[in-house]
């Protein structure tokens, strides 16, 4: 029984865990220097030679203060780690995809209903109303007005076409999809049984794509290091990359660590 508990608690964390450890790419921090990486890996200064994959590294990854035993039963439970990198292409094009494993939709339900676990006060209280008008709509302007008609991927659709950023999967033609968006639309909040509407055969996908550049940078103490930029302001003097990621390597193998101090998530990704 506590067993599955836990696993429920994990699962439901999942899209607020595992998209905030994604979308801190918006967050900036220059001061993080690599130490110890070969030089000659790219064939100009800015991008690797060839496409390069990073995948999840669970030594390095920290969300806030959720244990890494906690982050660790989210991703076996509810991520498709063979579908879940980051891709950095010889052209300057990064890609990211972060994507939920077959039927986890239909478990979530199915282990709430065999633990009589009621979590709809929790979905119900979310504040969203509070959340768009406080932070997505000053920065996508429209998007306030696209949720309150029921049109979410059209609001999605704004991250998107700015940021990069877009979540697939979710079939908007469903019946209880689209009862979700209405009551989202009329009330800005979300209806009890939210997970009872959304099919169980779900998969969504997060995406990020962008360009990115690496760079040489000079330390404090006067050593060189290098860093993968992301975003297409990298080289713009007043203005700062979407993030940074340092880079190291060890043993052939290349690793890559986004550190976040404000909200006090580390990133990390290797190569297989």
């Amino acid at each position: 029984m506590k067993k599955n508990v836990v696993k429920i608690l994990t699962i439901v964390c999942l899209v607020a865990a595992m998209t905030a450890c994604v979308f801190v790419f918006t967050a900036c921090d220059t001061s993080v220097a690599v130490k110890n990486f070969e030089s000659g890996f790219a064939i100009k200064p800015d991008a690797f030679a060839e496409t390069t994959r990073f995948y999840i590294d669970d030594s390095v990854l920290k969300i806030m203060d959720i244990p890494s035993l906690f982050v660790k039963a989210i991703e076996e439970i509810a991520i498709d780690m063979d579908k879940t990198y980051f891709e950095f292409r010889p052209d300057g094009t990064m890609h990211m995809q972060l994507t939920t494993k077959d039927g986890v939709f239909g478990q979530i339900q199915g282990l709430l209903e065999d633990n009589n676990i009621d979590i709809s006060a929790a979905l119900t209280s979310f504040d969203i109303k509070g959340s768009v008008n406080g932070y997505v709509e000053p920065m996508f302007p429209g998007f306030a007005a696209k949720l309150s008609q029921a049109d979410l991927k059209g609001a999605l659709e704004l991250i998107h076409h700015s940021l990069g950023f877009n979540l697939t999967g979710l079939d908007y033609e469903d019946a209880g999809v689209k009862e979700v968006l209405a009551y989202v639309a009329e009330n800005m909040a979300l209806p009890a049984d939210l997970l009872s509407k959304i099919p169980a055969d779900t998969v969504l996908q997060l995406t990020f794509d962008q360009t990115y550049g690496i760079r040489k940078l000079k330390g404090a103490d006067g050593k060189e290091y290098t860093a993968i930029y992301i975003g297409a302001l990298k080289d713009n003097d007043k203005t700062a990359p979407f993030g940074v990621f340092t880079l190291t390597e060890d043993g052939g193998v290349k690793k890559a660590m986004l550190r976040i101090e404000f909200m006090n998530i580390t990133i990390g990704v290797k190569t297989k």
